[in-house]
């Protein structure tokens, strides 16, 4: 079966088995939405929230691109920002999370930025949206996919309809890294700037 054929009967079975299930909640959905958590999420197809975090539709606002990547104030984006800015000023979020993950291709080019010089469009994305990476040429894969988060969380705050809401307490962020392999996740943990299971008692 080629992969079209494989989407549409897969839809074909949706409406058969599953949507009669929740079909007072897809008559309330279609009223309007009002999730509580934005994920700032990567495109990767091996990235799948609704799966590794069981969440319903309308629970959860989401933005994807390669790199789970939010422009710094000085270099904004503003199909991403209005996105964003939307999610927060209209729609409310009490939650932004930014998730990496493993294997990031996205990171993998900040790191080797002249391997994407056949890809215009991407190369630009990613060089402009990493401006303040710092590479160091000794750490692993996995150190610059954190940091990458981090350094999403500290583009958010550059933004006042964030840092304002974050300050008056109505708005907090979360950074995560999801591992594909295990389907674990690790969540920064802004007290000590380490890294803890995002099963851990403390979260």
């Amino acid at each position: 079966m080629d992969s079209m054929k494989k989407l549409v009967k897969g839809h074909h079975a949706f409406l058969e088995n599953e949507h009669p299930k929740l079909k007072e909640e897809f008559v309330e959905l279609a009223k309007g939405q009002a999730p509580e958590i934005l994920l700032i999420t990567c495109s990767d197809s091996r990235v799948s929230p609704e799966l590794f975090l069981q969440h319903k539709p309308g629970e959860v606002f989401t933005i994807r691109n390669a790199g789970n990547i939010v422009p710094c104030c000085s270099n904004a984006n503003l199909g991403d920002i209005g996105t964003i800015e939307f999610a927060v000023s209209v729609l409310g979020v009490k939650h932004i999370i930014v998730c990496g993950h493993s294997d990031c291709g996205a990171v993998k080019g900040m790191l080797n930025p002249e391997k994407l010089e056949s890809l215009p469009h991407l190369h630009d994305w990613i060089v402009q949206s990493s401006s303040d990476f710092d590479i160091d040429e000794d750490g692993s894969l996995e150190a610059h996919i954190r940091q990458n988060v981090i350094n999403q969380l500290n583009h958010l705050n550059q933004y006042d309809f964030i840092s304002g809401r974050i300050e008056s307490k109505e708005l907090c962020l979360h950074g995560w890294i999801y591992d594909i392999e295990s389907s674990s996740i690790m969540a920064h943990n802004a007290k000590d700037e380490g890294w803890i299971p995002l099963s851990a008692p403390d979260l």
